[in-house]
């Protein structure tokens, strides 16, 4: 009867292993177990076999990582020996390949313990691999290759990997595993075929970038925090023996550099760089600022060139303001993105306000139908969506300048005062303070609200075209607002009393602080009423009193 497989087991086969070369066949022994049906037997040998082979890359990396040093030392080997140690080096080779393979491949067991004892695993042996490639070399090389395949392994097309994710996050602290964690999903996404576009990668790929922005450093000298080993400075790698020309080109492949080596405007203009081996520019990229913004920004860039559904869409537009464009490269990037959200119409239009309008306002950007489009998203049902807040602080923003046309305001003013009428109480109280501030300071405009007092203007002779998009031809300024002096009689107490304030204070300069009442809710108003009530007050629940008693 076969022993009965414990952790402890496991772990004894782990530590001969490490202890002599005579127990190397445990390592094939604990490579069967990351095959075993039983999740437990699985997480046992991922943390085991990381182990063993994290002791086994430190005593011997040159070899065991297959480096050109490697090879040369395994060529040097003298007499009948040879032939035994090559073999030996060899099959242990295979088998750190064949560990690496399984354990992405763990990556999506169905066990979530196991993916996460999978993921920690690798992630060790990547911290092993860069530490020991230092110690050995005095140079820098970050394992990327492995970390790349993991990426990609994240970046499923088919299957939701977004808890896995939220793992690796605790990861995007080390400003090493960050910037090639940028790297890797800009590759990712760059080489996927038509028909893994999905919508499943869109949103695991939202899930691998919405957390970096609070990692991001603002500064160089907070770059600091590295995973797999910190880089020789430049004056102590002098003298000693690092790579060599094949041992550069080794860790290249490692890094995964590829691709031509991406010149920067400012890497030119520094001598510094020029000095320095490739190994020490790597090491200079990991801990420079616009570099890591040169992979946020292309990172994003990937992400916003897929095809995103409603929903994400939603969620990348409520936060690329403030959690993205601060750290792009360029911003301006954004613009076609965003403008092609400004032209979805609807909530989509809204949520894209505040990033174009920082285009506009910060880097000089020119869309000249911006405010066409935002006096298109005047609707009824601007009262009604979650984002109502959002869209008329934004707007408050937007036409806070008084340099604007008188017929702009004019037709702004109308369309809302018009679109209050038929808005629910919290939604008229929002709509009244927005006009009587734009009022405030648009003065010229108050003979709006006066000119209802004597032409008798109404909705049937109203020269106002409510249907018109065009600011210029909708003839706000030929009308009036009527619809203020209206709303007077509002069956809201709370709306027609603030109505009347707000008319009569017309005459002073300042304006009413729309941010009260953004939040405001229906239970808010009902609660203020409520509270105006006596206790004392007798509400009659009959018009006569009843010749009957039916008390008993």
């Amino acid at each position: 009867m076969a022993a009965r497989v414990t952790e402890a087991s496991i772990q004894a086969l782990a530590k001969g292993a490490i202890e002599s070369k005579e127990n190397a066949n445990n390592l094939v022994d604990l490579l069967d177990y990351l095959q075993s049906r039983r999740a437990r037997v699985v997480k046992w040998s991922c943390g085991a076999v990381a182990t063993a082979y994290g002791h086994l890359i430190q005593e011997h990396y040159s070899w065991l990582v297959n480096s050109p040093a490697g090879r040369k030392q395994q060529a040097g080997v003298q007499g009948s020996q040879n032939d035994v140690v090559v073999k030996f080096r060899d099959w242990m080779r295979e088998n750190y390949t064949s560990c690496k393979e399984q354990l992405l491949t763990l990556l999506a067991h169905e066990s979530r313990d196991v993916q996460e004892a999978a993921l920690n695993s690798l992630l060790l042996l990547i911290k092993t691999e860069g530490t020991c490639h230092i110690a050995t070399f005095h140079s820098y090389s970050f394992p990327n290759s492995l970390l790349h395949q993991v990426t990609g392994r994240l970046l499923d097309d088919q299957t939701n990997t977004s808890s896995l994710i939220g793992r690796f996050e605790d990861y995007l602290v080390y400003d090493d595993i960050r910037f090639h964690w940028m790297k890797n999903i800009a590759s990712v996404l760059s080489f996927k075929k038509k028909h893994q576009l999905t919508q499943q990668l869109a949103e695991n790929s939202f899930a691998a970038l919405q957390p970096l922005h609070s990692h991001m450093a603002t500064d160089d000298s907070q770059l600091t925090d590295l995973f797999a080993g910190r880089p020789p400075l430049p004056e102590r790698d002098a003298g000693k023996e690092g790579e060599t020309g094949e041992e550069e080109e080794e860790s290249e492949r490692r890094e995964g550099e590829d691709e031509a080596e991406e010149v920067m405007e400012e890497d030119v203009a520094n001598p510094l760089r020029a000095k320095m081996s490739r190994s020490q520019v790597r090491a200079l990229d990991v801990q420079t600022l616009q570099k890591h913004r040169k992979r946020f920004s292309d990172a994003w860039l990937a992400f916003l060139r897929l095809t995103l559904s409603s929903l994400l869409h939603k969620k990348v537009l409520v936060l690329i303001h403030s959690e993205v464009m601060p750290h792009l490269l360029e911003p301006r990037l954004l613009l076609d993105f965003l403008v092609d959200s400004y032209d979805t119409g609807g909530v989509v239009s809204l949520l894209a306000l505040n990033g174009l309008f920082i285009l506009m306002h910060h880097y000089h950007l020119d869309y000249p139908d911006f405010y066409s489009k935002l006096y298109g998203l005047l609707e009824p049902s601007v009262f009604h969506v979650k984002y109502m807040p959002r869209f008329f602080s934004l707007m408050d923003t937007f036409l806070s300048s008084t340099h604007l046309p008188l017929y702009m305001v004019a037709a702004f003013a109308k369309k809302i005062a018009r679109l209050a009428l038929s808005a629910p109480p919290q939604g008229v109280m929002v709509g009244v303070v927005f006009v009587t501030n734009l009022l405030k300071r648009h003065p010229n405009c108050r003979v709006l609200l006066h000119r209802s007092n004597t032409d008798g203007v109404s909705l049937d002779n109203d020269p106002f075209l409510v249907e018109e998009r065009d600011l210029a031809r909708c003839q706000a300024l030929e009308s009036c607002l009527w619809e203020i002096p209206t709303l007077k009689s509002h069956y809201c107490p709370e709306v027609s009393v603030l109505v009347s304030n707000l008319i009569s204070s017309l005459d002073k300069k300042s304006e009413e602080n729309i941010g009260k009442y953004l939040d405001k809710d229906f239970d808010d108003i009902l609660s203020t009423a409520e509270t105006k009530l006596s206790d004392n007050v007798d509400v009659p629940l009959n018009h006569e009193k009843p010749a009957v008693d039916w008390s008993f």
